[in-house]
């Protein structure tokens, strides 16, 4: 019983992790672009990749905190 309780925290904070990430990853990856137009290139190719990182990473943890809220939910 304790570990279904134990996977029903770790889904909550994952997804709870990935929620401030999903839109950090967009905001990080605009003002990189909007730079690369201003004539800062250093600054824009620096900020479009760690937005790119950023996504993939929340998108990953999405994935682990679904599966860890569905695998409370039908008790696997």
């Amino acid at each position: 019983m304790n570990d279904v309780k134990l996977k029903l925290k770790k889904g909550i904070k994952y997804l709870s992790i990935t929620l401030p990430l999903l839109f950090l990853s967009p905001f990080f990856m605009f003002l990189g672009f909007r730079a690369i137009n201003r004539n800062r290139e250093i600054l824009g190719y620096f900020l479009v990749p760690i937005g790119f990182v950023i996504g993939i990473f929340a998108i990953g943890l999405m994935i682990l905190g679904i599966k860890n809220l569905l695998d409370y939910l039908f008790e696997k």
